[in-house]
């Protein structure tokens, strides 16, 4: 949901893509936006979680992509398009943000990692480890 509540974001798991609607409090718009990467293969995305920020037209939601090991951004102050992709550490899936919304924290599912992005650069700036010890097997930790 956006932060002034007008616009809901849902992430379509298994067809690839993000639905967004407008216009909650009244007549509803709906689009789809594919999450595929522009020129390469159509491998599945499976996007996972959603989460938006700011308004206007600065308005975005951010998309975890669980098999291609990135969060999409997308643009919602307009027509939505993908504008950037974020690399971040194996299967990313639940996301929260700061209380101003400068950054995300993302859940690295696979790799025992929680990346921080910064919404201002659309970059990561740190991955955390949260391996719960040194001798763990990969991927138990951390889930929602």
């Amino acid at each position: 949901m956006s932060p002034d509540g007008t616009t809901l974001v849902t992430a379509n798991n298994l067809g690839d893509s993000a639905t967004i609607v407008r216009g909650l409090g009244g007549t509803r718009q709906m689009d789809r936006v594919d999450l595929h990467h522009a020129g390469k293969s159509k491998e599945n995305i499976y996007p996972y979680g959603v989460i938006a920020i700011g308004s206007g037209k600065n308005a975005r939601a951010y998309v975890s992509c669980w098999n291609d090991s990135s969060v999409a951004v997308i643009a919602l102050g307009g027509k939505p398009v993908v504008r950037a992709y974020i690399t971040v550490d194996r299967h990313p899936t639940v996301m929260i943000a700061n209380a101003d919304g400068s950054r995300i924290f993302v859940a690295n599912s696979n790799a025992d990692s929680v990346s921080v992005i910064d919404t201002i650069s659309n970059r990561e700036i740190e991955r955390i480890d949260v391996r719960l010890a040194e001798n763990a097997l990969p991927g138990a930790s951390p889930e929602e």
